[in-house]
């Protein structure tokens, strides 16, 4: 059996107390982010719980679908850590505020893109794990 980290067996820990179900598929490999410079795997998600569900696509990172390019046969797949401290746990506000705490320049179409994309993620994360979201939180 393969030996995880503290970090990873947090989150295996959180799925199991919550019964959080958890599934990566792989799609395919490209550019995920609009600002994608190399390809990298793409996955769908699919997270469970409570009888509800929330999926979304999720670019692994360059340096582990790069050595899925080596090993195509054995994909590294995102882990249940890798998805949860990823996820959006902080309401971002207005635009105004999203783009000055990430930087953003606030008449640009892109940075409203991204924001509106992030509004979204929140509230499927509250519906997913609105009742445990500081311990949610605590999986960075």
């Amino acid at each position: 059996m393969k030996k995880v980290n503290q970090y990873e067996q947090q989150a295996i820990d959180f799925c199991n107390k919550y019964n959080v179900g958890f599934s990566a598929t792989f799609i395919k490999n490209g550019k995920h982010f609009a600002d994608d410079k190399d390809n990298r795997d793409i996955y769908l998600i699919m997270l469970t719980r409570n009888g509800k569900e929330f999926d979304f696509k999720f670019g692994q990172s360059i340096q582990n679908s790069a050595k899925n390019a080596l090993e195509a046969m054995r994909r590294i797949k995102p882990t249940r850590y890798d998805v949860l401290a990823c996820l959006t746990k902080y309401d971002p506000n207005t635009l105004e505020d999203f783009c000055s705490k990430f930087g953003y320049d606030i008449d640009r179409k892109k940075a409203e893109k991204i924001y509106n994309a992030v509004k979204e993620e929140y509230k499927n994360v509250l519906n997913l794990f609105g009742d445990i979201i500081e311990e949610l939180s605590e999986i960075q």
